[in-house]
């Protein structure tokens, strides 16, 4: 058994990468192990403590917009049109018999938007395009949708999920029905 890593780039300009390790090292109070990334084709990296120097050989899951992606580009200056894959969760939907991986929009022009990615696998295939589900206030910049195993309800018919707000922070709980 694994525990998986899902992750992107700090600055929410990336796509999305994957890495495992070994549950039971994970889990040990003496835990010197290192993660294991995933090269495509059911291949994983020798565990390594430098995801740096094997960069170049992990495949996005879900490639940047940018497909010349470097993190020597400012995309900040860009403002949105860069934008991939920020604050997200991975879920399990037994219904769609898929996992979603549900991110926001953020301040971007397409505010007031949840954006879902699936596969039948965590290694993929992903959607290479999002789907955009309208969120009950149209002018809210949602961002940091979270779900987990224990919010998906009615066999994956039902997902409830948190999500912020910038411009009028808070934490709202939703709820999405399939």
């Amino acid at each position: 058994k694994y525990l998986y890593m899902a992750g992107t780039t700090t600055n929410r300009f990336g796509g999305l990468k994957l890495a495992r390790m070994p549950l039971r090292q994970f889990m040990s109070a003496t835990n010197t192990a290192h993660w294991q990334y995933y090269l495509g084709w059911d291949r994983w990296s020798a565990p390594t403590a430098d995801e740096m120097a094997i960069d170049a050989q992990v495949p996005w899951l879900i490639p940047p917009t940018d497909p010349a992606f470097s993190y020597d580009q400012n995309y900040l200056a860009s403002g949105c049109n860069g934008l991939g894959i920020g604050e997200f969760s991975i879920v399990w939907d037994a219904y769609l018999a898929r996992f979603l991986l549900l991110t926001g929009t953020d301040s971007c022009t397409q505010q007031g938007l949840l954006r879902i990615y699936t596969a039948p696998a965590l290694t993929g295939p992903w959607t290479s395009e999002p789907a955009l589900v309208a969120m009950p206030n149209q002018d809210w910049d949602y961002y940091a949708p979270y779900s987990g195993p224990d919010l998906v309800a009615n066999g994956g018919r039902t997902v409830y999920f948190l999500a912020s707000t910038y411009r009028r922070y808070g934490v709202y709980l939703y709820r999405m029905d399939f």
